[in-house]
């Protein structure tokens, strides 16, 4: 399709009388200045296994609701049953647990409370057999389109079904990466993509913050990611201590949306959220 540009002169005018326009908070104080959210975006998050990556992206998108009023929907497989996962995030909305064997459960009444709140703001996709890629991206065009949908979240890549005889792996994943990034920009919409990393090759690599080049075809998500960033859980003595590292490898127009750095942060695993101290102080 070919265009001219007085076609998008009135859009174009807009902005130079508005200025450009400034990334929103994220709703993490912490993560704000390396990292801000931005209508349009496709945020690539990665990390070792454990680090924290499927929470940290569900109170990303759990705040948009909160804050900017967005609705939320997620295709977490990794994280099914949906019951399950519905109660995970009952837990971060309330930040306390639905579990009565700990001492912070919610009580029946909250846990409704939080129920109703998901259920206006939240959609689940889910699939008998694993999906490929068309018929995910189809299914977030209606959520979009007909339920006004404008968060999503796939946790994580890896479980679509994109395996196809004869063709280049290399060519397949910019085939599948195009078509949800393409969705992302051209609807306008925030898109949270989770990749797991490829299988560390020793302890060393395993103790440092992973980046690009621990993907599969790291090139691609580095060409493709608006944001790309990773986590790594700190340990000692082979247990985790809550903190985290969280570290922002790229960002597409720095000025306005952040610039690529690292901020520590803790993870409260009885409030199911990050926090900017280990006393869980401070978003």
């Amino acid at each position: 399709m070919i265009h001219r540009v007085n076609e998008y002169t009135t859009t174009v005018l807009d902005q130079f009388r508005k200025g450009s326009m400034i990334g929103e908070r994220s709703g993490l104080d912490f993560l704000d200045p390396c990292m801000k959210i931005r209508p349009g975006f496709f945020y690539t998050v990665t990390g070792w296994p454990g680090s924290g990556k499927s929470e940290f992206v569900m109170q990303l998108a759990l705040l948009q609701a909160i804050i900017s009023k967005r609705k939320v929907a997620f295709y977490s497989p990794e994280s099914y049953p949906v019951e399950s996962f519905i109660a995970t995030m009952a837990h971060c909305y309330l930040g306390k647990s639905t579990d009565k064997g700990y001492k912070n459960c919610c009580s029946e009444s909250e846990f409704m409370k939080a129920l109703e709140w998901l259920n206006e703001w939240v959609y689940l996709v889910d699939y008998v057999d694993a999906p490929d890629s068309s018929e995910v991206v189809d299914d977030f065009k209606l959520l979009n389109t007909g339920h006004g949908c404008k968060v999503f979240t796939l946790d994580p890549f890896n479980s679509l079904n994109n395996v196809e005889e004869n063709v280049n792996m290399a060519i397949n994943l910019k085939t599948v990466l195009n078509d949800f990034v393409h969705f992302t920009h051209t609807s306008k919409v925030i898109f949270f993509c989770i990749e797991h990393p490829k299988t560390p090759r020793d302890g060393m690599e395993f103790a440092q913050v992973p980046g690009p080049h621990q993907l599969f075809g790291g090139t691609m998500w580095w060409n493709k990611s608006d944001c790309l960033l990773a986590i790594q859980a700190h340990r000692e003595e082979g247990k985790y201590t809550g903190e985290v590292t969280i570290k922002v490898h790229k960002m597409k127009n720095q000025k306005l949306n952040g610039r690529p750095g690292e901020v520590r942060a803790w993870f409260d695993i009885t409030r199911n959220r990050y926090y900017s101290n280990a006393q869980g102080g401070g978003n």
